[in-house]
């Protein structure tokens, strides 16, 4: 049974081990335990980032954090301005930006005249055309912030300007030759919905949102849409809607439905409208950073069971003296439990302190940049101190079994060098 006397006398044992130890040898077991810990965090924070990140990127410029849209075989919402009043009437609603969508045939202004056979065909894309409120898309996705070349629409009404998506911009996209052989200033010709002509678009801004719900479409005013397109669109296609507060969703989309909005569209939340692509995304780099930082863990696991081995080991004496003058093997086990937790402790709150002040900032600052989302460091502290907990445990027994072992041998014995 261990005693308070034994704590007490374990605790000053290992002030004496921490004193006698080599200043160099204990920097390096803090810098693998810290290594451990970043391992564990960092490594999966990253991977798990990159989904994080890409969640953030379609809540906060693409989707909002519900999303109203037709439902299945109907084309548009139905009673648009019905759902648009009883959103309006929500008070947990911050913001709605209702959204017009349509097909259209676009190629480059060099592509529709330059043409030196009569029967050779243009180069023709099929695109999708969104028709938004300016104003109002702006105040829900912050959209003019994803320009990445030219500028977002003035507040004054520009009928034939529009933005693109960099998907379908050959300086910028992934496909290449595929795309169109525009920038900014250039202009496109466009056949929208069931119009016979086409018509002349002025490129006024490129988009990068890092989503495919904006960087594959054309964005226009929603009047010049619904005009071109010749079609008399009046329902809306989608409604983004901007909450207060984003943990309201459920509740939220709860009260729209029983108000009637499900009648006349499908409401999503975030988690919805995605799908389960990104969360099996998610649940495999998750997987990943458990076992790149579970091998990480193991090497440091190994590390410390080896110091402490052979720390006690050399001390064979020491401990049989120990023993011979009465301190219980309690005692002498936890003082050496006491030693590898130090540096496991040590290395954890400095690696806390490098989280914190020095890996955040940077990365929020500086985020990763991948084709699909700005990858950000997601570690939330809930999630960081059940590590510490997985490494002091693990520590515990890798002090605990190499200090048992030495303490087999008879006191005698140990005094003795046999």
């Amino acid at each position: 049974m261990i005693t308070f006397t034994d704590i007490r006398l374990s605790f000053f044992l290992t002030i004496r081990y921490i004193r006698g130890a080599h200043k160099a040898t204990t920097l390096l077991i803090v810098f693998v335990m810290l290594l451990t810990f970043l391992n564990l965090v960092v490594i999966g924070g990253l991977l798990q980032g990159i989904v994080e990140g890409s969640f953030k990127s379609l809540r906060e410029y693409a989707i909002g954090d519900l999303l109203i849209s037709n439902k299945e075989g109907v084309n548009g919402i139905k009673e648009t301005q019905r759902v648009v009043n009883l959103l309006r009437e929500n008070s947990s609603v911050k913001g709605i930006s209702p959204r017009y969508y349509e097909q259209a045939i676009v190629t480059s202004e060099k592509d529709f005249f330059n043409v030196t056979n009569i029967n050779e065909p243009r180069s023709f894309q099929s695109v999708n055309i969104l028709g938004i409120f300016p104003e109002e898309e702006e105040f829900v996705t912050k959209l003019s912030t994803k320009i990445k070349a030219g500028s977002y629409f003035s507040s004054s009404y520009e009928s034939n300007s529009i933005l693109i998506g960099q998907a379908l911009v050959k300086k910028y996209s992934p496909f290449g030759e595929l795309a169109l052989d525009v920038d900014v200033g250039d202009y496109v010709y466009m056949r929208i919905g069931n119009a016979t002509d086409f018509q002349k678009f002025y490129i006024k801004g490129i988009l990068r949102a890092k989503s495919q719900n904006i960087d594959n479409f054309i964005i226009m005013p929603q009047r010049t849409l619904r005009y071109y397109a010749k079609n008399d669109i009046e329902s809306a296609s989608q409604i983004a809607v901007r909450l207060a507060d984003k943990s309201l969703d459920e509740k939220v989309k709860s009260d729209l439905l029983l108000q009637g909005a499900g009648k006349y569209a499908k409401v999503q939340t975030l988690n919805e409208a995605v799908g389960s692509f990104l969360d099996q995304i998610r649940t495999t780099f998750v997987l990943i950073g458990l076992v790149v930082g579970g091998i990480g863990l193991i090497v440091a696991s190994i590390t410390i069971f080896i110091i402490i081995y052979v720390t006690a080991s050399s001390r064979q004496v020491y401990i049989g003296i120990l023993k011979g003058i009465g301190i219980t093997e309690h005692t002498i086990r936890l003082s050496y439990i006491w030693y590898a937790l130090f540096y496991a402790l040590i290395g954890c709150v400095v690696g806390l302190l490098i989280l914190q002040f020095v890996l955040r900032p940077y990365f929020l600052a500086n985020p990763l940049d991948f084709p699909f989302s700005d990858g950000i460091l997601y570690a939330p502290w809930d999630s960081v101190f059940t590590r510490v907990g997985v490494i002091l445990f693990v520590t515990f027994w890798a002090g605990l079994i190499p200090a048992s072992l030495i303490l087999r041998k008879p006191a005698i014995d140990a005094i003795m060098g046999r």
